[in-house]
């Protein structure tokens, strides 16, 4: 979140980004290799960035690309030299490791030899986005009681989606800039695309390797949801506060209900 804030400031068209400003962003990406792999598709969208804020300087662009890479760079030298030591070569990632060591884990061609192409793309979305919302216990404990909970869910994701739709396709004038736009939609794109290139080769239907994209999905509810709500602003116009408020009450109650309803009793 922090590093999607501050390219947000950096792509805002009406100031000019400071030193320091990229250097933080350099900073933060750095963090982010030593942290997390879901981090390294954030570096294209702020290369993309950098390149759109500055492509009609080359030399500005040049000392931005050193204000942000040295210091990602630096940091990530030091998880990428580790893991060049510890695994050989340049498995900078561990992941040719990780592919080799392996054992048990299906594979999704054996998935389709098995189950057939369809059952295996049904297997991938509605296993995503279960686990997306909640499926515990190393992906054994759905939350399928009570049985209207998951289409509750979909009913709930289709209608902002519809929202999103219609709000984007509408022909007027947005506030946001188009740069803005862009970084939100680059960073779902590249996370929704990391997680369906690794199931590619592995079955890994797990939600949360959409969490890096929390907040452009979040913008794109709030964009959604606000196209339902906007008709009722001059008849009930308490609906305009009282349907977010609902929503965020039904979701810490989905929290609790996870917690006591779901995880406790299957760790019991």
């Amino acid at each position: 979140a922090a590093i999607l804030l501050v390219l947000l400031l950096i792509g805002d068209p009406r100031a000019k980004p400071k030193p320091g400003l990229l250097i933080l962003l350099g900073v933060l990406l750095g963090l982010g290799y030593l942290t997390k792999g879901t981090v390294y598709p954030v570096t294209a969208v702020a290369g993309s960035v950098l390149i759109w804020r500055y492509w009609r300087d080359w030399t500005a662009f040049i000392k931005a690309l050193l204000f942000v890479g040295l210091p990602a760079l630096t940091l990530g030298l030091l998880w990428w030299g580790r893991n060049m030591a510890v695994y050989g070569g340049f498995d900078i990632l561990g992941k040719a490791t990780h592919d080799t060591v392996v054992v048990g884990q299906p594979r999704t061609s054996e998935w389709i030899a098995q189950m057939g192409l369809a059952s295996t793309l049904q297997s991938f979305v509605q296993t995503t986005f279960n686990s997306f919302w909640g499926q515990f216990g190393w992906m054994t404990v759905p939350m399928t009681y009570p049985g209207w909970l998951y289409p509750l869910l979909w009913f709930f994701t289709g209608l902002v989606l519809a929202g999103f739709v219609v709000e984007t396709a509408r022909k007027r004038k947005s506030q946001i800039p188009r740069m803005h736009w862009f970084i939100l939609a680059g960073l779902l794109l590249l996370t929704l695309g990391v997680h369906v290139v690794y199931n590619l080769t592995f079955v890994q239907h797990q939600g949360r390797y959409l969490f890096p994209a929390l907040v452009p999905i979040g913008f794109g509810v709030a964009v959604g949801l606000g196209l339902w709500i906007r008709p009722l602003r001059k008849r009930w116009p308490w609906a305009v506060y009282f349907i977010p408020t609902g929503l965020a009450i039904a979701l810490i109650l989905l929290d609790l209900y996870a917690l006591f309803r779901v995880i406790l009793p299957a760790l019991g």
